[in-house]
């Protein structure tokens, strides 16, 4: 007599994996494949890897008498990293304007003159900091799930190391830090 040698509930034909290769990372200005109105240029840097969150909560210890118990307290959300293409994108750095915003540079001829840290009033959208957006696709395209970062900011940006010897396509490390992090429910959804 033969077994059925099911896998159980994964063996449903309506079973879909997330897989870690269908991601869209959207910062806005900065990362995506945002296609300009007038030509085919592309405005921002198309990302190459990234993270869904990382939290961990702090913990509280409470004595009693005879033993101690623990309580998580705040949650602390960890920074994620983001690696993003760098390509010729409308002659412009899109994460070089992102920290001009704030760390002012001015061009003048052939040489730059930094005028050191100068924050605007607010760290709006217009800011340093911005809301992001992590949208993990199925085989056809449609979202499966949404992740909203809340206020992203550079915590460390490098622009990589070069070398004559390789063939390797250049890309921006960026260590983004942020304030917290949610799923969009299904019928808050965007592309």
């Amino acid at each position: 007599m033969a077994q059925n040698m099911s896998m159980g509930p994964m063996s449903n034909l309506n079973t879909v994996f997330r897989k870690k290769n269908r991601f869209m990372f959207v910062l806005l200005g900065i990362s995506g494949i945002t296609p300009d109105n007038d030509d085919n240029g592309l405005h921002c840097l198309p990302p190459k890897e990234s993270a869904r969150p990382h939290l961990s909560f702090k913990e509280q210890e409470v004595h009693h008498l005879s033993e101690s118990i623990w309580y998580p307290t705040k949650p602390d959300w960890k920074p994620i990293n983001l690696k993003l293409y760098h390509i010729n994108c409308k002659d412009r750095n899109p994460v070089m304007e992102w920290i001009n915003k704030w760390y002012a540079v001015k061009n003048s001829g052939s040489t730059a003159q930094y005028d050191g840290w100068q924050p605007s009033s607010s760290w709006s959208e217009e800011g340093l900091k911005k809301d992001a957006k992590l949208n993990i696709y199925d085989g056809c395209g449609e979202i499966m799930e949404s992740w909203l970062y809340e206020n992203c900011y550079p915590n460390d940006i490098q622009f990589g190391e070069l070398e004559m010897g390789s063939n390797d396509i250049l890309t921006i490390d960026i260590v983004l830090r942020y304030d917290r992090a949610s799923v969009l429910p299904n019928n808050e959804i965007t592309q």
